[in-house]
C-alpha cells in the first residue's frame, strides 16, 4: 500500500469513527424519545457511483470501499459496518442499501435516487418493517415536522430536537466533506 493509500486509509477510519459517535448520539436520543417499543429503521449507504453517466463512475471501486471495507486495504470497516454497529448498539432495525447496485436507481449527480431507485428504498424499508404492521406512537404528531415534536419547555431551541438537527447536520456535513474528497482524488487521478 503506497503512503497516499494509507493516508485515505487512515482518514477514513478517522471519519467512520466520528460517523460512529454522532450516529451513536443520534440513534441513543431516537431510542430513548420513541422508546424501547417503538421500530426505529435506518438504512445503508448504496454506492450511487454506479450509475454510467456519474463523473465518478470511474471511483466506484473506492466508494464500495469506503461504504464496506476492505481489511488488505487498512480499512477494517465501512460506513456502513459503523452504521450497522452503531444500530445494533440502541436495538434500531437496518434497512440494507447495499444492494441497490443497479445503474437505473441513480441519478447521474453521483448522488440522488431516481424514482425506481426510491421505489427500491422503500422496499427495502418493508422487507424490515411491512407497511400497515405498526402503529404510529401515540402522542407523535401526524403531520408537519416528521413526527419531531416541539419541546415547548425549551423556547431557547437548545433542547433534544436541537441536539438531534446538530446531529444530523453533522453526519450530513461528513458525506459532502467525504464525496468532495472523493471528487478531488477522482480528478487528480486524471
Amino acid at each position: 500500500m503506497n503512503r497516499i493509500s494509507r493516508m485515505l486509509a487512515a482518514g477514513l477510519v478517522a471519519a467512520g469513527a466520528v460517523v460512529g459517535v454522532t450516529s451513536g448520539l443520534i440513534y441513543a436520543a431516537l431510542r430513548e424519545a420513541a422508546g424501547p417499543q417503538t421500530p426505529i429503521v435506518v438504512m445503508t449507504y448504496a454506492n450511487t457511483l454506479v450509475n454510467l453517466d456519474c463523473e465518478l463512475h470511474g471511483q466506484r471501486t473506492i466508494g464500495a470501499v469506503v461504504l464496506e471495507g476492505e481489511a488488505a486495504l487498512g480499512l477494517p470497516a465501512g460506513l456502513n459496518d459503523v452504521i450497522r454497529g452503531a444500530a445494533a448498539q440502541h436495538d434500531i432495525l437496518v434497512a440494507e442499501g447495499t444492494d441497490l447496485d443497479d445503474p437505473v436507481f441513480f441519478q447521474a449527480d453521483c448522488l440522488h435516487y431516481t424514482d425506481s431507485g426510491y421505489a427500491a428504498v422503500g422496499e427495502r424499508f418493508e422487507d424490515v418493517i411491512p407497511f400497515g404492521t405498526v402503529a404510529p406512537p401515540a402522542g407523535l404528531p401526524s403531520a408537519g415536522n416528521g413526527g419531531l415534536a416541539d419541546d415547548d419547555e425549551n423556547d431557547d431551541d437548545s433542547g433534544p430536537n436541537t441536539a438531534l438537527a446538530a446531529g444530523l447536520a453533522s453526519v450530513a456535513a461528513l458525506g459532502v466533506v467525504s464525496f468532495s474528497v472523493a471528487r478531488r482524488v477522482a480528478r487528480s487521478n486524471d
